[in-house]
Order: C-alpha cells, then sequence, then structure tokens
C-alpha cells in the first residue's frame, strides 16, 4: 500500500480527465494508472477528502466506475456529462469537425456553432469516442516473446509481433471493440487496453476560435489566462445498443457513468483528481537520447514546420477558402 506525502492546497479546475490519474493537490511526480488506484491507502485518502472507494473510480472486474465515463477522442481526452451521450473536450480536439462542416458562406471556424436541436446536430466522417472497457497487464507474455540473446533489432520486432498477435486476439471477431498494448516507462510494462469505440459522433456546441483558441506554442505555456478552450459533441448507436457510422435513426448512447459539472466550482484546499490520457512522456530517455533531441532532432522539425507554416501561409493568403480547408 502506496502512503502518500502532505497534500499542498491547490485552486485548479476539478475535471480534465485522464486514464492516467494525478492527484492535483499532492506535491508529487508522475501519474497513476487505474491499476494503482487499489495501492493507494484508503485511509490516507478519506484524510484528504476522498468520498469515494477506489472501486467506484474504477472497478477492474466489471469494467466500470466514474473512470468509464472518462474517453478519448483521437489524440484528445473527454468526458461523458450526461446520460444521453453528450461529450465534454476541448475547442482544438473538435477543430477538424468543425473545419469539415465549415466554408466561406458558413464559417464554423470563425463564428462557432450551437445546434438548436438534435437534428441539428453535425456529424464528423471519420471521428471516434472510445470508452475504457479493461486494462490487462500482459508485461511477462509481451517479454516472453523475446528469443534467447536477441539483438536490440530482434527484440523491437518480437514485441511489436507479439503487441499485434495481442492486439489482434482482443479484437477477435467484436466489430465495436479497439485494442492496443500501450508501452508503459519505455518497456517496463505493456498493458492490454480494450475500448468500445463509438462510430457516430455529431458536433453539439463550439465556440467561435476567437474564444476557443487554446493558446498554441506561446500562450498555451502562460498563467494565469482566460480562454473558452471546451465544445461538446454527442455519440449516437444503433436503437439496438450496437456501435455504427451515422444513420438518421441512430440514438443517444447512454454511457455506464456519467460526471456531473459542480455548479460552484472548487476552492483553495478542496481534494482534487484529475484524470485523463496524457499524450506522451520522454522522462525515462538517456541522456544521449535528449542530447539527440535537443541538438538535432527538435531544431529540424522547427525548421521544417516553420517553412511549412510559412509556404501555407503565402499559398492561402487572400483566399478564404483556402484557408478554412488548411486550418489548423
Amino acid at each position: 500500500m502506496i502512503r502518500m506525502p502532505p497534500r499542498v492546497p491547490v485552486l485548479r479546475l476539478l475535471l480534465s480527465v485522464s486514464l492516467l490519474w494525478t492527484t492535483a493537490g499532492w506535491a508529487l511526480d508522475g501519474k497513476w494508472t487505474p491499476a494503482q488506484l487499489s495501492e493507494l491507502d484508503p485511509a490516507w485518502l478519506r484524510e484528504q477528502g476522498l468520498e469515494l472507494a477506489a472501486d467506484e473510480i474504477w472497478d477492474a472486474e466489471q469494467g466500470r466506475g466514474l473512470l468509464s465515463a472518462a474517453v478519448r477522442i483521437g489524440g484528445c481526452s473527454g468526458a461523458f456529462v450526461s446520460a444521453e451521450g453528450l461529450v465534454l473536450t476541448n475547442h482544438h480536439c473538435l477543430f477538424g469537425l468543425v473545419q469539415e462542416h465549415s466554408s466561406t458562406e458558413r464559417d464554423l471556424i470563425r463564428d462557432g456553432y450551437l445546434a438548436p436541436t438534435r437534428e441539428a446536430e453535425l456529424p464528423g466522417r471519420t471521428l471516434r469516442v472510445e470508452v475504457p472497457q479493461r486494462f490487462s497487464d500482459v508485461t511477462e507474455s509481451v517479454l516472453a516473446a523475446v528469443p534467447p540473446g536477441a539483438d536490440p533489432l530482434q527484440r523491437l520486432h518480437a514485441i511489436d509481433d507479439q503487441r499485434e498477435a495481442l492486439r489482434l486476439a482482443c479484437e477477435g471477431e467484436r466489430p465495436d471493440i479497439h485494442c492496443k498494448v500501450a508501452v508503459y516507462d519505455e518497456g517496463v510494462q505493456y498493458v492490454l487496453i480494450e475500448w468500445r469505440e463509438l462510430r457516430d459522433v455529431r458536433l453539439v456546441y463550439a465556440p467561435p476560435r476567437a474564444v476557443g483558441e487554446y493558446g498554441g506554442e506561446i500562450d498555451n505555456w502562460m498563467w494565469p489566462r482566460h480562454t473558452g478552450d471546451f465544445g461538446f459533441y454527442r455519440a449516437y448507436v444503433a436503437p439496438d445498443g450496437s456501435s455504427r457510422t451515422y444513420a438518421k435513426d441512430n440514438v443517444p448512447y447512454r454511457p455506464k457513468s456519467w460526471l456531473r459539472i459542480a455548479g460552484k466550482g472548487v476552492k483553495e484546499g478542496d481534494f482534487v483528481m484529475v484524470a485523463g490520457f496524457p499524450g506522451t512522456t520522454r522522462r525515462l530517455r538517456t541522456a544521449a537520447e535528449v542530447r539527440f533531441n535537443f541538438a538535432q532532432y527538435e531544431p529540424l522539425w522547427q525548421r521544417l514546420l516553420t517553412d511549412y507554416a510559412a509556404q501555407l501561409k503565402r499559398a492561402t493568403a487572400g483566399d478564404r477558402e483556402a484557408q478554412i480547408r488548411y486550418a489548423s
């Protein structure tokens, strides 16, 4: 059982969603996976203000709990906030769908969008919402596939092949299920994650870009700042509850769990737990890898992307239709 050090009071938005859990009020580094929740000291958690049991947050046996309200949308996090499939996420996470429905005559990027009725919600062609179902530690199985005496390249190929085999076995003949073997801590642990994939996702609300812009590479790292960086989707399924792409007779998905937004917010000293799907971390890279990134990799990409952005700006100057198509 893990006993945590005393909490540092903070004032922070209560819910930013993630599959890796971190407590905003603890003076510690790193994040906690769903499987680690049961290792935390429940008595200490109660002292800090948590009123839920660990299995109410995530029940590994049943594949349910508050964590099932946290979803993945492409490379982003989101959360169900109603019993009828409404998903709260960041503005830039629904930007692609806003762009898909924008034109010079109907510039949703500039003006934003609010669906006045369910029928007016805008469908996305390729957008998917993934709902977590199960997490299984498959480290032993993955590493057992590496032959004795394998060199680094052979080891890499053996691990990749085993990860793919586990993924295919997990998905089987279940069209609604998407699986992935995630790599934790640069290969220290491998976890098979099973998701339910919802294929009919529609835009409900997006603020104008001037309100919702998250800050880019400058303002995003400034604090405090004030941005309306949010938006809403709704996920739909077939009338029988199965996943399928857009159809007029689809019905809103009814999640196992959904989160109620606290109207009063939080105050300094409140217990805060943050959930979400962090992108990547390079925390365990070697010194040589860090030197390579700083000296070669990052400068190269900076030059390439700066040049690319400049060319796009020149090519689309004065052409709003082209600017919409290439907006990001």
